[in-house]
């Protein structure tokens, strides 16, 4: 592969800006190329996702030296730590390097920029390049500013810092719009991120970012997606953007409110005077294709009396089971990709899967095993490809047995199965699952496997601080999976799960899915993931038994890139669904081409 199609599209983490700008300095003849790059933050959005899953913010960087306990090699590998002064100070340096980086450089490359907020200002200063500002297509905000608790009565201190980085948020939005006025280029993504538990300070999004979302332009945003930790207020400017209608807009993701009932009542009741703005507003944009709902306890469940006549993907959460039933009734026809809620596993069932429900085209569902079960048996998904199985205790509960038949049209059809455990370890699982489900009568065209549990525990922990137990839980895993001969991606999800240490490991695996080409490592813990390529050497012969060596290469962040035509990076808020490989709503499936 030439090195001018390499970079057309670059995706340059902040941190790594360095090793690029040597690369365009000794081959400036490259520059001409580049057609889409993506900059990103990426000790923002560390320090970000990891503050989802612990008390402490830390982020990733190697340690010392350590001897890897399967081959006997010496590593580095991983150590977290808190972040520092200096390091946000690093970040400010990075943006302002980046600026002198680009004068004169990818005029014509269109960039999709995701930036902390504790870091606005270096990137406020980056885009006094005209040819920055005029070329972004997606802004991409992360609430990554977190202080210490103040114990010393300095709140209002706290809320001021915090307070004046989100101005200056609104104003590089504002200023982004404002430049390209008159040029085709326009601002067609916008995301904001911010969960932090202190509600006054996440509120405070809702008096100055609501603002300038307000004067993007209706022909501008293709896709809005707003995760914000507090819940709707009443304010001016946020019942403004709730009158707004952006024309083009074809992906939205709504997530407000907290994600459990941590809030009083009365804040509920406050912000039911906002439910008909938000049901009038998602109404008022008919070219949505996708569409993500996660109103939270704070916010009264939404109607869904919509008609979208382009849609083919929603993630519905915290939906009454009756609203759902109707809405999937008006739009299952012309569905490829559906989510469901936890509500309706149980008692919610028949009120939301009505009799005579089909979804032809649907080929991707993520629900609850009853759920996933009765629309099966229903025969109400018969062209279903994928299936993620969510908020399942454990692997019992499941019950694949009973309606992934050997010999049936679902076990030929299904090709990706995602599993998802709360209270099992995952080889305790698949043994379990072994011994009844797992076998290749019954999934004979899986192609790809996700294995993801949250099952915690302090003997798990213990062990996992040894990087050679991470390979030998590997080993075993693969092993129980050898019948799954069509295998060739599988993805592994463990809390305690380390990233691994180098960029090329050597394991042993004696058996193991022969066609099995691709493995993903995902801690939550960390919320970090690697895709590893895997390939297998020749067997070894010994004074004992043949050898097979499995050999896996860490992928680049920008493996399978998915870029539309405006430039946009198109990913999920999600990370285990970014983390899929294969593309399913085709047959066979394949790996998208890179854009």
């Amino acid at each position: 592969m030439s090195l001018p199609f390499l970079v057309r599209v670059l995706d340059i983490p902040l941190s790594k800006l360095n090793a690029y700008q040597t690369l365009f300095d000794h081959h400036p003849e490259l520059d001409r190329h580049v057609r889409f790059v993506r900059i990103l933050d990426d000790l923002a959005v560390t320090m970000f996702r990891h503050c989802n899953w612990a008390t402490s913010i830390q982020i990733y960087e190697p340690s010392d030296d350590e001897e890897d306990e399967v081959t006997g090699t010496v590593r580095r590998v991983p150590r977290f730590h808190p972040p520092s002064d200096d390091r946000l100070k690093e970040t400010h340096r990075h943006w302002l390097q980046l600026k002198a980086f680009i004068t004169r450089r990818w005029s014509g490359a269109r960039f999709d920029i995701t930036c902390g907020v504790s870091s606005v200002n270096g990137l406020s200063e980056a885009l006094k390049r005209p040819n920055l500002k005029r070329n972004v297509v997606a802004l991409r905000w992360i609430g990554d500013h977190v202080e210490p608790e103040d114990s010393d009565g300095e709140e209002e201190r706290r809320r001021a810092r915090y307070s004046k980085l989100w101005t200056k948020v609104a104003k590089v939005i504002q200023a982004v719009v404002k430049a390209q006025e008159g040029h085709d280029v326009k601002l067609a993504t916008l995301q904001i991120e911010d969960r932090h538990d202190d509600t006054p300070l996440s509120h405070w999004i809702a008096e100055c970012v609501w603002h300038a979302v307000e004067g993007i332009p209706s022909s501008h945003l293709h896709t809005w997606s707003v995760n914000v930790r507090s819940p709707c207020s009443n304010e001016p400017s946020e019942s403004n953007v709730f009158s707004r209608d952006w024309s083009n807009m074809k992906r939205l993701v709504f997530n407000v409110g907290a994600e459990d009932e941590e809030f009083d009542v009365t804040t509920r009741i406050e912000n039911e005077e906002l439910e008909p703005d938000v049901d009038t507003w998602i109404s008022a944009h008919p070219l949505l294709e996708h569409l993500d709902i996660r109103a939270w306890s704070t916010i009264p469940p939404l109607s869904l009396a919509y008609d979208f006549p382009n849609l083919t993907s929603i993630a519905l959460q915290q939906c009454e089971p009756a609203p759902v039933g109707d809405f999937l009734l008006q739009h299952g026809h012309k569905l490829i990709e559906l989510e469901l809620p936890r509500c309706i596993r149980s008692g919610g069932l028949p009120a939301a899967i009505r009799p005579g429900l089909v979804m032809p085209n649907l080929r991707i569902l993520r629900a609850p095993p009853r759920v996933a079960a009765a629309l099966v048996d229903g025969q109400s998904v018969p062209q279903l490809a994928h299936i993620e199985l969510k908020w399942t205790k454990g692997y019992r509960e499941l019950m694949l047995e009973e309606w992934i038949l050997p010999g049936s049209e679902v076990a030929y059809s299904i090709t990706c199965l995602e599993i998802r455990l709360e209270d099992d370890e995952l080889v305790t699982a698949l043994q379990g699952l072994s011994s009844t489900s797992f076998n290749a009568d019954r999934f004979p065209s899986l192609v790809e496997l996700c294995l993801s549990s949250t099952y915690e525990s302090s003997t798990l922990e213990g062990n996992f601080k040894a990087f050679g137990f991470s390979l030998n839980y590997l080993r075993i895993i693969l092993e129980l999976l050898e019948p799954l001969q069509s295998l060739r991606a599988l993805r592994i999800e463990g809390s305690p799960f380390r990233p691994l240490a180098s960029d090329e490991i050597h394991m042993r695996a004696d058996r193991a899915p022969r066609r099995l080409g691709y493995i993903t490592w995902h801690s939550p813990s960390f919320n970090y993931s690697e895709q590893l390529r895997v390939m297998f050497d020749p067997p070894q012969v010994s004074d004992e038994t043949p050898r097979e060596w499995l050999v896996m290469r860490r992928l680049p962040a920008s493996f399978r890139a998915h870029i539309s035509e405006e430039g946009e990076w198109i990913r999920s808020c999600k990370v285990w669904n970014n983390n899929t490989l294969f593309d399913h709503t085709v047959s066979p499936p394949r790996l998208p081409p890179q854009s």
